[in-house]
Formats: C-alpha cells, structure tokens, sequence
C-alpha cells in the first residue's frame, strides 16, 4: 500500500461512492439497493494490493499479475483485475458466507462489482471507451466515440432518456464509480490538495526508483535526449489543469445529468472552482509541494 492508496484513501471512495436507498422495489435501476451496496462494496476493494505502480509498468516489469491477466480480454488492466478477485474470493469465503448468503442474484452482483472496479483504469483507451459507448447509448440522445471527443460537450443539456432502465443503471453506476475514484478533485480545495499531494509523492517515489512507464521506454531507445524521462514537477501545474478539462469537469457533468444523488447536489461546480482555484494558487502549491517532497522519506512501490 501506497500514500495515495492506503486505507485512507479506501474509506475516501467508500463514502463518496455510497448512494442513498430510495426504492427497494426498483430492481435493475438505479434505485436499486443491490445495485448501491456494489458500488459501496467496489469502491472499498479498489486498489486493493495495489503496488503504487501503473499498469504499463507492472507489464514492463512483468509482474506476475501481467502473466495471470494476460488474456486479451482483460485489456491489459492488471492491477484492477486483481483487486477484484482478491477482494471477490475474500467476498466468497466461508468467514463471509452468511452475508454472501443475503445477496440477491450473487452472480449478477460479482459481475457489476467486477466491472465497476475494471472501468476505473482510465490509463486504458479502450476501456474509457467502452464506459462513453455505454453512456451514450443508455444515457444520451448524440453520439461520443470516446472520452477524448467529450471535453466541451455538455452532458447536463442532453439529458437522460432511459433512467430506469437497466442500461442506464449500469452505466450511471460506472460514472459513480468513476467519480469516487477521483472524488478529491470535486471536493474542496483543501482536500483536492491533500490528496494531489499524495498523488505526487507516489508518483515521484516511481520516478526516483526509476520505475516508470517513461524510464522503460527510455531504456528502450537509449542515448536519445527527447526520450530521457522529465520529472514529475516539470509538468505538474499543467498536467493538473488539463486533467480537469478532458477528464474531471465533463465526468461532473455527466454525473451530475444522472440525477443520481437527487437534484439538489451537483459536483461541476466545484469541480470547475477547483479548476479556477489551481490556475490561480497551483504554481505556488506546486513549488510548495516539490520542496515538501525533498525533505521526506518517500515509501518506495512494492
């Protein structure tokens, strides 16, 4: 476990991926209380085992995951593969067999909580891609090909055609997921830094091992100058802003068109006063952190 995947972090996602139970008649929705303790359930086991290293990595290295998720099918997402089934197997024990025992239609709930914790490897185009093609079909009235196509489009004045049905359950699920994922970056700036913070610490720690996915690759055409990889700091301010504009503000948007946690609770405006307050303090913060960092004893991936 790493700083910016500890048990900290873990409680992180399980609150902010909990929904309220409305209608316990409304299955195959997204009223549906199976469907909400999933998502609780996914959020707690993400990033279970997790190295504090990417997935390019872990196959550069080939980790005996990469061996075990090998198959095609399974796109490369390693390390999501395996908190699924460490945290599933756990689920399936005899020391949980009374709670499995409650679940309605276990198969059903293994599967979604295995496929919520899956579409949370971002890093992957195509499974960013099979999340958009499942919320335009279930969700919208115009098309999207991928998540790079939806950086200005405005979800919330589409609107949701099919809420109640269980495509649109489906998905909505996903885009929570996704949310609690990275929920620090709609939260306040306060706790956006904090965990930015950490996010920087794991990702220098990578880098000062060299054992990230630039340092694989630079050792595959070593001796060029432009493949030689650039510390995190150089581009972290940047990097920041343009995560809120491709990746942040129109996943808020999304969620927030879903209605999921009622009408009264929208998470694009803070996501765009986060964006606001990163272009305005994030230079400062930057330097703040990257001085931090140099006085600490960072923990090294596993």
């Amino acid at each position: 476990s790493n700083s910016s995947s500890d048990t900290d972090h873990t409680v992180k996602r399980r609150n902010s991926g909990s929904l309220r139970l409305v209608d316990t008649e409304m299955a195959d929705t997204i009223y549906d209380p199976w469907l909400h303790f999933a998502i609780s359930f996914a959020a707690l086991l993400h990033d279970v085992d997790h190295r504090g290293l990417p997935n390019a990595t872990l196959m550069a290295e080939h980790d005996p995951v990469t061996e075990k998720y090998g198959d095609p099918k399974c796109l490369s997402s390693y390390a999501e593969w395996n908190s699924a089934d460490i945290g599933l197997n756990l689920l399936l024990s005899e020391q949980f067999s009374e709670l499995y025992s409650l679940i309605s239609n276990q198969s059903k709930f293994c599967n979604t909580v295995r496929n919520l914790i899956l579409c949370t490897d971002i890093a992957s185009k195509p499974r960013r891609d099979i999340c958009m093609r499942r919320w335009d079909k279930a969700c919208t009235q115009s098309g999207r090909s991928s998540l790079d196509t939806a950086v200005t489009d405005s979800t919330t004045k589409q609107g949701i055609t099919k809420l109640f049905s269980q495509e649109a359950a489906q998905t909505i699920s996903e885009q929570i997921m996704l949310a609690a994922d990275v929920s620090h970056t709609m939260q306040h700036f306060e706790v956006f830094m904090r965990w930015n913070g950490s996010l920087y610490h794991e990702i220098l720690a990578a880098f000062e091992c060299g054992r990230t996915e630039a340092h694989y690759k630079a050792r595959l055409v070593g001796g060029v100058d432009n493949a030689k990889p650039v510390h995190p700091k150089e581009n972290w301010f940047a990097s920041q802003i343009g995560f809120y504009d491709f990746y942040i503000i129109p996943l808020a948007e999304r969620l927030d068109s879903s209605c999921a946690f009622g009408e009264s609770i929208k998470f694009a405006p803070l996501a765009v006063s986060n964006k606001k307050m990163w272009i305005e303090k994030g230079n400062e913060y930057t330097e703040a952190m990257v001085s931090e960092a140099l006085r600490m004893e960072l923990k090294m991936p596993t």
